[in-house]
């Protein structure tokens, strides 16, 4: 057989084409640009006979909850599987047709361990990277607590999903200041050589000290409101648990703040049981309203352009 018919066939010229292994680690098709390795990956596509769309999309406030309770179940049997989804997102949290909810994207999940693992070693985490859509990981992953992924910090981010919908979806009493608190909380961080991100500093403020969003905000929904809140006291409760006694010092959070550990020493988050509580008793309440989703960053970035316009057109007389 020809050589260039043989697909198994050594080619010493392809070989010479090929980037020197310093120039791959440095290439800019390596995602991130920065690390010293790449992890592996496997290409995967299937197909389902159900099409969700994003949360953003669900018709009033209820909806967003019930969907987000929808995904907070299938999480729970997940765990109770032995798998935990590691990605919890508003591009992984989808609403069907119905209006109820599918949990998607499950290539970064990863098996838990059993009782039958006693003698395995614990599982490491990738340093070079760290799993997880950034707007919506769990205050101590981003604070630097651990690395490894927690039943908890996958708990957290539904709650985080679920305020930042609230927040640029639906009407509450700081709309003014919706950019600015998305910015703060979920967006800001840095990148840093290494390629890790670095940040959340907003995120511990708004859980440990109502930060940013601040101690009278309110949803003009009720029962929205009230998941929130309760959702924000039982991970302010789980991070006061963890944090109390972290070592080294340094790796606690906040300075002022002195955690409070729970008197019955079993923090909320412990188990999923009183998330779930707190959905079905929220759901239950009935006097929820029909608020239509509207997009207040959008909003206010519309109002600005108009006003920018009206400024230019006006008199010089009437700018001074």
């Amino acid at each position: 057989m020809d050589p260039e018919d043989d697909p198994g066939a050594d080619d010493d010229d392809d070989d010479d084409m090929l980037p020197e292994p310093a120039l791959m680690r440095d290439s800019s098709w390596k995602c991130g640009n920065k690390w010293t390795r790449i992890t592996k990956r496997f290409h995967h596509r299937f197909v389902t006979d159900v099409i969700g769309k994003p949360l953003r999309c669900a018709s009033d406030s209820k909806v967003l909850l019930q969907a987000a309770a929808d995904a907070f179940t299938a999480h729970e049997q997940a765990v109770k599987a032995g798998v935990l989804h590691r990605d919890i997102s508003d591009g992984n949290v989808l609403i069907t047709e119905s209006g109820r909810c599918i949990v998607n994207d499950w290539d970064m999940a990863i098996y838990l361990p059993t009782a039958d693992d006693k003698d395995a070693s614990p599982r490491r985490p990738r340093h070079h990277e760290r799993t997880g859509t950034w707007k919506f990981m769990s205050t101590l992953l981003v604070n630097g607590h651990h690395m490894a992924d927690t039943i908890q910090d996958d708990m957290e981010s539904f709650v985080l999903v679920i305020i930042y919908h609230a927040l640029r979806y639906f009407p509450h009493n700081k709309k003014q200041l919706t950019r600015y608190i998305v910015e703060e909380v979920f967006n800001r961080h840095l990148v840093l050589p290494n390629g890790l991100h670095e940040g959340g500093q907003g995120r511990r403020s708004l859980f440990l000290n109502m930060g940013y969003i601040e101690p009278d905000f309110e949803m003009d929904c009720k029962p929205l409101n009230e998941w929130i809140h309760a959702a924000i006291l039982a991970v302010r409760q789980w991070i006061a648990e963890q944090t109390a006694t972290s070592e080294p010092p340094t790796k606690r959070l906040g300075t002022s703040y002195k955690p409070q550990v729970p008197p019955e020493g079993k923090p909320d988050l412990l188990t999923h049981a009183v998330l779930r509580q707190n959905f079905t008793t929220c759901l239950g309440f009935l006097d929820w309203l029909p608020d239509k989703p509207v997009d207040a960053i959008e909003e206010l970035e519309r109002v600005e352009k108009e006003g920018q316009k009206v400024g230019r057109a006006l008199p010089d007389a009437y700018k001074r």
